[in-house]
């Protein structure tokens, strides 16, 4: 299938409870909300599908969201689409991944090590690395990475002792039983294949199978290095392969901070942009997602009211939407100004996550190709921080989940905190519930504008988005192309 567009891979990061996954659950929304309709993905798709994504995260029995878990993470654990509609001239291609904060932790060891590790991973000439491809009879392919003159064949199946879901399969064996289960049988095609290769497809490889190649290979790799292997698993960088891989090809990040944790997203911040400078990628994007809105809104009933009113005249539409957001942000910006008491530890925990730290690791993102910053004859983030001293960064939003399209907030329920409900006389209503009934009921307050935001920064919207007058100049400000 032919791709005009480059893939857009969206890395969604934030510690346990910070609103990673209900994030992505609006964001999904959003796409359907401006137009864009996931296509029937092929067989050897090697990622989950948007829907899969509602089956892994939503919990039929009550109604919420489940948590994110650290795991031992493969492509099927991230979740992706093939996008049309909406003057897409072909099939845009999208995926993303939830990855726990933890990652991050230990930031300069664990992320110096990784890099030192691809580096000699890429810089191998020798012939070291194989492609096995392997076919299920539903025609999903699984592609190993196996040492040269290596075959899976000579190995005998062996069930795995412990959680695949929370570690990676130990031995040959184990992955022979696991491909036995899945009836997969060996096409024969064997090839070799670059380190380089193994970082730019990371997404499509068996990853067990992988690292267990590096590991047997780690000796002639690391040759003239004192990189040990056990260095590699004491700082959990074999643990996180994966996604520090995937967050090192990915076109957009976006950091999830919750409104009502007292923990600020400085440290985290500080590790990404450490990660960014290792990092030989260009033109990464960032932005960051508060969660948790409604609590500011709820503190203010005049501007709830104002709200309500707005898109009763409006009915509803992306320009009614993004007009309530823009007014959201002036109130925000007055809030700010005026320093209002009813929001004051709100504003606090806001201004703690954007200080220095975030406008260093937009600073840094956005202008890492000094040629592109000459060319586009554009100021920097700290020339644009100058001319709006008082106010946030741009490319941060502010998300709320539970606020349907008529901004009826709906309220937490105290015996699941995941789940919210709207009383509505003597109705009750389910907020997912709902929403997966008609999409259009999702109001995606907030991460309507940080998508928009990501298709932007990705020359994704027609030419003309920018011409047409539904934008605030406060919104533009938020959705600032370099």
């Amino acid at each position: 299938m032919y791709h005009p567009f480059k893939k857009i891979r969206i890395a969604v990061i934030g510690t346990r409870s910070s609103g990673k996954s209900f994030l992505l659950y609006d964001i999904i929304h959003a796409f359907s909300l401006l137009g864009y309709h996931p296509e029937e993905l092929p067989l050897s798709y090697p990622h989950s599908s948007f829907g899969t994504f509602f089956y892994d995260n939503f919990n039929c029995q009550t109604g919420g969201m489940r948590g994110t878990e650290s795991y031992a993470c493969r492509p099927n654990n991230h979740y992706g689409a093939y996008l049309s509609g909406n003057w897409l001239p072909a099939d845009l291609p999208v995926d993303f991944l939830n990855i726990p904060g933890e990652v991050f932790d230990d930031s300069e060891n664990r992320i110096d090590l990784f890099f030192k590790m691809k580096k000699l991973i890429e810089d191998k000439d020798e012939d070291m690395f194989y492609l096995s491809e392997w076919e299920s009879p539903s025609h999903e392919i699984a592609k190993l990475i196996i040492p040269k003159g290596f075959s899976l064949g000579y190995n005998r199946s062996v069930k795995p002792s412990s959680n695949k879901h929370v570690s990676y399969l130990s031995s040959w064996e184990n992955i022979r039983y696991d491909l036995e289960d899945g009836h997969f049988k060996d096409k024969g095609n064997c090839k070799k294949v670059s380190g380089e290769y193994i970082f730019k497809h990371i997404s499509e490889l068996h990853i067990d199978s992988l690292l267990l190649t590096l590991k047997s290979c780690w000796p002639k790799l690391s040759r003239k290095s004192n990189l040990e292997w056990a260095d590699l698993e004491g700082r959990q960088v074999i643990h996180y392969f994966y996604p520090l891989a995937y967050c090192d090809q990915a076109t957009d990040i976006v950091l999830c901070d919750k409104l009502t944790d007292e923990i600020n997203l400085t440290n985290l911040e500080e590790n990404v942009c450490f990660f960014f400078k290792k990092s030989q990628f260009v033109n990464t994007h960032i932005y960051l997602a508060f969660r948790a809105a409604d609590t500011i809104i709820q503190k203010k009933s005049e501007w709830h009211q104002e709200y309500v009113c707005m898109l009763n005249d409006n009915k509803s539409d992306i320009v009614g939407r993004n007009e309530v957001y823009s007014l959201f942000l002036a109130h925000l910006q007055q809030a700010f100004s005026k320093k209002d008491q009813q929001l004051e530890e709100t504003l606090e925990h806001i201004e703690r996550s954007v200080r220095d730290s975030f406008w260093n690791l937009l600073n840094y993102a956005y202008h890492k190709d000094f040629i592109q910053r000459l060319v586009s004859r554009k100021p920097d983030m700290y020339k644009l921080r100058n001319v709006h001293p008082e106010f946030l960064p741009p490319h941060v939003y502010f998300t709320a989940t539970p606020i349907d399209n008529h901004f009826s907030i709906f309220e937490n329920d105290t015996s699941d905190v995941t789940r919210f409900y709207y009383q509505d006389g003597s109705h009750r209503q389910s907020f997912t519930r709902e929403v997966l009934a008609d999409m259009s009921r999702h109001l995606c307050f907030g991460s309507l504008q940080l998508l928009t935001d990501i298709l932007l920064q990705n020359d994704i919207l027609p030419f003309w988005y920018n011409s047409l007058q539904h934008r605030s100049k406060l919104l533009k400000y938020f959705q600032y192309q370099f």
